[in-house]
């Protein structure tokens, strides 16, 4: 006779069917001192620039919420918690999932695409800062 558990198989079967629980969507408005943002750059430590909504950028780090840190990647929106002693500083307190952001363009919390002002969300580049140019060789 084998020693493997005959239920193994079966245990398998039945996770496949298991659905995500869907979590309570967390508006700007029910958090003071918050705004909306995109994250333009990822800056390693935790650390996040991201382009807020009210047209500035900040650098974010992430707060941890529950057990674990949530995963941020590069153009995710999230909910920043904006910092009253530190103004180019703030913390990434929410991280929308794209099904959520979906919800939130539909009812008109955060701006479309074609709305805002894309040149806002171009990082600049670090080689014009030097002054360096391929044409000078």
């Amino acid at each position: 006779m084998s020693t493997k558990n005959k239920n193994v198989a079966n245990k398998n079967k039945e996770n496949k069917g298991v659905k995500k629980i869907a979590r309570e969507l967390l508006l700007s408005s029910d958090v003071e001192g918050t705004i909306y943002g995109k994250v333009v750059k990822v800056l390693g430590s935790c650390m996040f620039t991201v382009f807020g909504y009210d047209g500035v950028k900040r650098i974010c780090a992430i707060r941890k919420i529950g057990k674990k840190k949530p995963r941020v990647e590069l153009d995710n929106i999230v909910l920043i918690g904006l910092r009253d002693f530190q103004e180019g500083r703030g913390d990434i307190v929410y991280v929308y999932t794209p099904e959520e952001c979906f919800q939130l363009k539909k009812m008109n919390e955060i701006p479309r695409v074609d709305e805002t002002n894309e040149e806002n969300f171009i990082v600049e580049k670090e080689d014009e800062e030097i002054g360096f140019s391929f044409d000078d060789i």
